[in-house]
């Protein structure tokens, strides 16, 4: 993943992230309302809530150690996604 930003810095800084080995993207997307678990998740805190701690559930023992999480809430994926990752820079 490569992410800029337009600066008048006349000087360009580069930052290499590495990626562990054995470790997954354990991701995850939801569109609310829905149903989890058997529940109704709406639109509202009960409903996010709901929807990460199921999220965290289905990642346990798939991913790397949890050194990182990141919400985010967006119309559509792109513009959450780059804001989701922007903390590992």
């Amino acid at each position: 993943m490569f992410h800029w930003e337009q600066t008048r810095d006349p000087h360009i800084h580069v930052r290499l992230v590495l990626k562990g080995g054995g470790c997954e993207n354990m991701s995850a997307q939801y569109s609310l309302p829905m149903e989890i678990q058997g529940k109704r998740a709406d639109r509202d805190l009960e409903g996010v809530r709901a929807c990460i701690l199921d999220a965290v559930w289905k990642a346990q023992g798939k991913g790397c150690g949890p050194d990182s999480s990141a919400l985010r809430s967006a119309a559509t994926a792109p513009p959450g996604n780059e804001f989701a990752k922007t903390p590992a820079f």
